[in-house]
């Protein structure tokens, strides 16, 4: 059976285990949520996870959801592709990554100024100034953050690929096409010139391509 991944499309989050799954040239079905899925009870997705978030994975009769947790089970599945750095110092810095996306990027940066400048549309009103404005500080501090601790390497945590990169590019690129977030990204070449390779990526553009 392939892989079935269950998930909003739109939600970086979900374009994270879709990356994953494209990285690792894993066979799967993407099931398609619409963004009030959680009101319905009855959904497959709503008895897999009582939580009410995406994304979740489904391998055969086994269910996983977290993000973190999918993309290391599909990591430990093609361990080959080395996307959990070998070197103990490149896998802590995988996982500061990681919990800087989690902690302060998403819920600082992305749930306000991304939300605010690219979705209030469908929200029928404004972006809300205020709450962009508000958040330009953690903006800032994020991205020269992760600046500083990918300076020197082609890639956040390492010269390969890694589980850091495939988990907040879907947050970063959205950033970037903010005016705030390319603006503050005049000041970090390093991760301007990341967005960009990771964008040439197969596995990116194939994604993106389909609007996920």
């Amino acid at each position: 059976m392939s892989l079935r991944l269950h998930g909003v499309a739109g939600s970086p989050f979900v374009a994270s285990a879709l990356l994953a799954l494209e990285e690792t040239g894993a066979a799967y079905e993407f099931v398609s949520l619409a963004f009030a899925w959680k009101s319905s009870k009855d959904t497959a997705a709503g008895l897999l996870n009582p939580f009410g978030r995406v994304p979740i994975l489904e391998d055969d009769d086994f269910a996983l959801y977290e993000t973190q947790a999918i993309l290391r089970y599909l990591a430990a599945r093609a361990r080959h592709l080395g996307l959990v750095p070998a070197d103990v110092k490149k896998t802590a810095r995988m996982d500061q990554l990681i919990g800087i996306n989690d902690s302060y990027l998403f819920p600082q940066v992305v749930r306000t100024i991304v939300a605010e400048r690219l979705f209030s549309g469908m929200w029928n009103r404004a972006p809300d100034e205020a709450r962009i404005n508000a958040a330009l500080p953690e903006a800032r501090i994020c991205l020269l953050e992760i600046e500083r601790l990918a300076a020197g390497q082609l890639f956040l945590a390492d010269d390969a690929l890694s589980l850091a990169d495939i988990h907040l590019f879907p947050s970063l690129h959205y950033v970037a096409m903010t005016h705030e977030g390319a603006e503050i990204l005049k000041s970090c070449p390093g991760v301007a010139r990341w967005i960009a390779r990771m964008r040439h990526r197969e596995a990116a553009s194939k994604l993106y391509l389909k609007g996920l």
